[in-house]
């Protein structure tokens, strides 16, 4: 069947390939390129006169382009003409001038300087006689005719240069940055923040009001329809997203601070990732930064200061070393976090005669340091291949969590105990050690990109609770909860371009061994020793078809599993697991008027974490426990997206209908006592929506940015004894204002929210958040102040339901913050490190 599809894709891709151009130009003569366009294709005849575009220079990308649509790439923004008479083009310069002023733009760093506008100027009147713009390599072609010119070169936010000309060459001229750069992207022109392509939704970053949002991190805040949960970045209906950075995949979210809005040119987020994702990848975000080149040591570093109830404190280094072809990198890391957390829980289990009420306060204070070492080298042989390996460490790390809770237990309305909880978690973990191996290469048209992974980790957790009870007195549970792991993983992908299609195939192979123990001292739950032996082989291709304006992607990955559960080292064959699955993928994009649209179908996967398919019985308090469940099955995932962009107005609407979903589950141990376990199940199928607004304007100094995301599902519960409708839609409202004032200063004014609606079998309560924030940038400085929800009215509260029960939860979450960051940048440049990783969400899954 796997070989089956491929063969089709190929057979209805291929016929399409005729007559298309993928070439790479790089400040060669115009006239050699369309010269070479000539013998690489036999469809069409383009003439031109030699020596009237010899002079202009050619540096650009055409990427399985027609031929008329390649020429006018190759002629892109100067003086010339082009003509299209059937199967003949003819290509004229408009300017058939005597002499042509010749020069190349370069900024403060030396770099070159794309799309700069040159005006020439009369001496005598300052009249404008010719115009152009620079090429990709900062090269300009001006014609003229008179014997001396004024050109004015101006780029926005470098000071516009004024110089006389006697000759044709003009040399190089270096641009200095505008002392008022931001103030100077506020002018007209604006350019659109949001694009839609066939890779998914593209923020612009640079040159827009979002350069200058502080770090990766506040970028990434205002992007539709992804929010941030503990720290890691979801995509509203399809869960947490797989981070690029250029090519390589994000390690810690560290990292994300560490980045500069500055240096990034654009991100884009693909929520219908194809095959050569993973199967249980729904979401991907690759963020493309501006690249520097040259040699030398460049140094960026970060340090930030957060006081809430307490202070916390974080702080790291970048560093990139380059010569030549040679790059060695590396990132030191610190941080230190203490915070606080009051909880209100209000508990009402029915059983089979009483009615009960657990009504607990509770104050939780987590505090730990953690440290981070990165280290690596990438070696660019040329620019067809380069390899390198990157190598991270976690060391250990102290992470402490203290929970006091107070408790009042009442049966049928009449208080009947009071119990006092004292609940220490101590997490001393060993280092965590993750090295990855790459090769990237070009081999003719074939690309090639090889990853390799190891992943060791072993952490232990040591929990010490004291109960004092009114009733039964003082009791000690203490327990210990231990995972070793061992992953090795090899991602292979390999594309070639074939007219205007391009095919890509590969495999990727992962294999996992992790064991876990759980022991009570006490006995008062069982002993556990787990471990999973688990093998994963997946073969994929896919092809992207243009046609015009129209984009065209299929492809199928198809999945192999082998994992064998064991406790106690015996082999447990009903909750060990062998499936094979095809996972197929296929969007369309195409134009309507001035609208882009998407239109995307893929099949996913969402396999349980080891955790929850552990076998032990976790004791949490006397009256709840958490259950693991081997016997958990993988969630298929039907997922149909539509994405459509219209100016500065974005729309998503998304349908999901899910096999197998798995859903958090709390039962009564028995029916007379109030004893709930946590624990989770397959159900049959549960049906999700989402939809996403986004509009993006920009007025002056003001840039409004308003995202609403809808949430939805069709799910119904079994909730003392009658099925409950769990479908109120849930909506997250976010509005980022933005304002560009005078000296470098940008003023942010944010609001945060969500109404009142169901996710699984929880009930989320309304909450509201105010953010203000200032940044200012001088030279290679960035300092930045953030008071977050100013108001102190952010809240993680909701209700639970069980089948016998219903927990209502109110936390505040030491939300209301000051946070001041300093950013310093010393020759800024990103490591050429191509390496993605294998196996990436197998280690979200350890």
């Amino acid at each position: 069947m796997k070989h089956l599809i491929i063969y089709m894709l190929c057979a209805f891709c291929l016929p399409l390939s005729a007559q298309r151009i993928t070439r790479q130009y790089n400040n060669v003569s115009m006239a050699d390129a369309l010269k070479e366009l000539n013998t690489l294709q036999n469809k069409y005849a383009v003439n031109f006169i030699y020596d009237d575009l010899e002079d202009f220079r050619v540096s650009t990308t055409v990427r399985g382009l027609s031929v008329p649509d390649a020429v006018n790439r190759i002629v892109g923004f100067y003086p010339i003409a082009v003509t299209q008479k059937g199967n003949v083009i003819l290509v004229e310069c408009t300017h058939k001038t005597q002499h042509h002023l010749t020069g190349k733009i370069i900024d403060e760093q030396g770099e070159a300087v794309p799309f700069a506008n040159v005006l020439l100027l009369s001496p005598a009147d300052s009249a404008v006689i010719a115009g152009g713009v620079s090429n990709e390599s900062g090269i300009f072609v001006v014609p003229y005719e008179t014997a001396k010119v004024i050109a004015k070169v101006s780029y926005v936010g470098y000071k516009t240069v004024y110089r006389l000309f006697t000759t044709e060459q003009a040399g190089t001229i270096r641009l200095q940055p505008e002392t008022q750069t931001l103030q100077a992207v506020t002018v007209k022109g604006h350019q659109r923040v949001h694009q839609l392509s066939s890779e998914g939704l593209v923020t612009n970053v640079q040159g827009t009001v979002l350069s200058s949002a502080g770090t990766a991190n506040d970028v990434i805040e205002q992007l539709p329809g992804v929010y941030r949960e503990n720290d890691v970045w979801k995509s509203f209906g399809k869960g947490n997203i797989l981070i690029y950075i250029d090519d390589k995949r994000l390690q810690e979210v560290t990292e994300l601070d560490q980045l500069r809005s500055t240096n990034i040119a654009s991100i884009v987020v693909n929520n219908n990732p194809g095959a050569k994702y993973g199967a249980t990848v729904k979401s991907v975000m690759i963020i493309k930064t501006i690249r520097k080149i040259g040699d030398g040591l460049s140094i960026a570093t970060r340090s930030v200061f957060r006081q809430a109830h307490y202070l916390s404190l974080s702080d790291g280094i970048d560093f990139n070393w380059r010569k030549s072809g040679l790059d060695i990198f590396g990132t030191l890391a610190y941080d230190y976090s203490r915070r606080y957390q009051n909880q209100l829980n209000r508990t009402t289990v029915s059983t089979s005669s009483d009615m009960w009420n657990l009504n607990s306060r509770i104050g939780i204070y987590p505090r730990g340091s953690f440290f981070t070492v990165t280290l690596g080298l990438n070696y660019s042989i040329n620019e067809h291949h380069s390899f390198g390996m990157r190598y991270n460490i976690y060391p250990s790390s102290n992470l402490i969590s203290t929970w006091l809770t107070n408790q009042n237990v009442l049966q049928n309305g009449n208080e009947t105990e009071h119990v006092d909880y004292s609940n220490h978690l101590n997490s001393n973990s060993k280092p965590t050690q993750t090295m990855n191996v790459y090769y990237a290469g070009k081999i003719g048209k074939m690309s090639v990109k090889w990853d390799n992974d190891l992943y060791i980790s072993e952490s232990k957790v040591v929990q010490n609770i004291v109960e004092k009870s009114s009733i039964s007195g003082e009791r000690t549970v203490n327990s210990i909860n231990k995972a070793n792991n061992t992953m090795l993983a090899s991602k292979m992908v390999v594309g070639i371009p074939i007219g205007n299609v391009v095919m890509e195939g590969g495999y990727e192979y992962i294999f996992t061994n992790r064991k876990q123990m759980y022991e009570n001292e006490q006995q008062i739950v069982p002993s556990t020793h787990d471990q999973i032996k688990e093998h994963q082989a997946a073969l994929f291709a896919s092809c992207q078809m243009t046609l015009g304006a129209y984009k065209f992607n299929a492809g199928v990955r198809g999945e192999h599993t082998i994992s064998d559960y064991y406790e106690f080292g015996n082999l447990i064959d009903s909750q060990s697991k062998n499936y094979y699955r095809l996972f197929p993928d296929m969007s369309f994009s195409l134009p309507l008027g001035k609208t882009s649209c998407v239109l995307s179908y893929t099949a996913k996967t969402h396999r349980p974490t080891y955790q929850q398919l552990s076998s032990n019985l976790q004791y949490d308090d006397r009256f709840t426990y958490e259950q693991g469940n081997p016997k958990l099955q993988p969630e298929i995932i039907h997922d149909f997206t539509l994405e459509s962009i219209y100016k500065w107005l974005y729309l998503s609407v998304s349908y999901q209908h899910i096999k197998n979903p798995i859903i958090s589950l709390i039962t009564l141990q028995d029916t007379s006592a109030p004893l709930n376990i946590f624990s989770n199940v397959n159900e049959n199928h549960l049906n999700k929506y989402t939809a996403t607004v986004s509009l993006a304007p920009h007025w002056g100094i003001w840039s409004p940015n308003l995202v609403l995301n809808l949430m939805g599902q069709r799910f119904s519960m079994m909730h003392y004894g009658q099925m409950k409708d769990m479908d109120n839609p849930l909506l997250f409202a976010q509005f980022f204002n933005t304002f560009s004032l005078k000296r470098d200063y940008r003023l942010s004014l944010n609001f945060l929210g969500n109404t009142y609606g169901d996710i699984d079998v929880v009930t989320l309560k309304p909450s509201f958040q105010t953010n203000l924030g200032v940044v200012k940038t001088i030279k290679n400085w960035t300092i930045q102040l953030q008071i977050n929800d100013l108001f102190k009215s952010s809240r993680n509260s909701m209700f639970t339901y069980g089948t016998h029960m219903v927990l209502n939860k109110w936390n505040y979450s030491d939300t209301q913050a000051a946070i001041l960051t300093l950013r310093y940048t010393f020759n800024k440049v990103n490591s050429k490190y191509k390496g993605t990783g294998a196996g990436n969400e197998e280690k979200k899954r350890l």
